[in-house]
């Protein structure tokens, strides 16, 4: 079995994603007094989930993949192969899609609610 590039291009994104989301996740709204600290929390709590969805995604894109060579696929036509291969790597590069565009628009938030992270 070869090394699949998008497995890899996972693996690093997944390391990226869950790295984002426990930095977010270790803030705390005290240490930004000037921020309401409801606000504070819904902004943690949503980036944090940003990131948690992006880093599963990408763990279940590796799983999925590596379970389906092994298991599924040697019983299968390679079209058929071909076709369920590119489903779970489009469905894995659309919520890279969505986790880098909801993980934009909560960077905003943040830049609005003036927290800077150090």
């Amino acid at each position: 079995m070869a090394v699949d590039v998008l497995d890899v291009l996972a693996v690093i994104f997944g390391i990226l994603f869950t790295i984002r989301k426990l930095d977010s996740s270790r803030r705390e709204a005290q240490d930004y007094p000037h921020v309401d600290p409801g606000a504070f929390e819904a902004w943690r709590r949503r980036e944090s989930g940003i990131y948690s969805a992006g880093s599963l995604a990408c763990f279940l894109k590796i799983v999925l993949d590596v379970g389906f060579l092994l298991l599924v696929a040697p019983g299968l036509p390679p079209s058929l192969v071909h076709v369920i291969g590119a489903i779970i790597d489009l469905a894995w590069l659309a919520m890279i899609v969505v986790t880098l565009v909801r993980a934009s628009a909560a960077r905003k938030e943040r830049r609005r609610l003036d927290i800077v992270l150090r």
